[in-house]
């Protein structure tokens, strides 16, 4: 029992290092970048790659952009296509500023480019269709609901419809979670008028934890004016209700 004990707190420490390891040899990589000295960071970076890869695809564009500036535009594009592999999705992550200016007019980079655009628009193009097939589940549920002939169904069909209700909320709500965790609150320059709306549908209609823990996102597309205005108010109104303040558009 003690040996295994002891073998287990040497694997503990071993991955702990191990993954100090990469941090440091990462940082140093960076702070190299920001140095200027884009060959030093490329090592460095090749070094911290040698321990494990990266988690997320924007652990492959600094190393990047340190291969355009040390001149080996072959390794910039290979790290580029892993993060591609790993999820990357916005063509302004690598056209914002000087990053990849050394490599930037070359066939290499504008073919990449023109992959991620694509990449970007069929992705764009899913969310559409996904926002859009979750309005329409948001909005029969609720016209069934009108309809429903409620001497007819009777006081166990009320409960029984009330619960389906309930459910298509919560599987809509669900869907809505994974996409503003992964992408935002995603915006009509995005996915459209419908699908923007169909993304405020399920949260104005979704519990008092879920509206307050997303109102940020929405305040913040509103700014950027990808979302029309009068969602928030709608939002911010109903929030008021529910915490039994007074609201502040009525």
């Amino acid at each position: 029992m003690i040996r295994m004990i002891m073998l287990s707190c040497a694997l503990l420490f071993a991955l702990q290092a191990s993954a100090q390891s990469f941090y440091d040899y990462y940082q140093k990589g960076d702070s190299l970048l920001r140095a200027n000295d884009a060959s030093a960071a490329l090592d460095a970076y090749a070094k911290a790659f040698e321990i494990r890869e990266g988690t997320h695809p924007m652990f492959y564009v600094n190393p990047a952009s340190a291969a355009a500036y040390a001149g080996q535009t072959d390794q910039a594009i290979s790290y580029l296509e892993t993060a591609l592999e790993k999820g990357l999705d916005d063509p302004a992550t690598l056209t914002r500023g000087d990053r990849f200016r050394p490599i930037k007019e070359t066939d290499a980079f504008q073919a990449f480019l023109s992959q991620l655009e694509e990449r970007q628009a069929q992705q764009e193009a899913a969310l559409r269709e996904e926002l859009e097939g979750l309005m329409a589940k948001d909005q029969m549920i609720r016209r069934l609901a009108q309809e429903v002939d409620t001497a007819m169904l009777g006081a166990e069909g009320m409960a029984a419809f009330a619960e389906l209700f309930r459910l298509q909320d919560s599987v809509n709500q669900i869907a809505a979670t994974r996409i503003l965790m992964e992408y935002g609150w995603v915006g009509t320059s995005r996915v459209g008028q419908k699908a923007n709306q169909a993304l405020w549908l399920i949260v104005q209609h979704a519990p008092l934890k879920m509206q307050e823990e997303y109102l940020p996102l929405l305040q913040k597309s509103v700014e950027e004016e990808e979302t029309p205005a009068k969602y928030l108010a709608f939002l911010e109104d109903r929030i008021a209700v529910q915490r039994e303040k007074p609201q502040k558009y009525g």
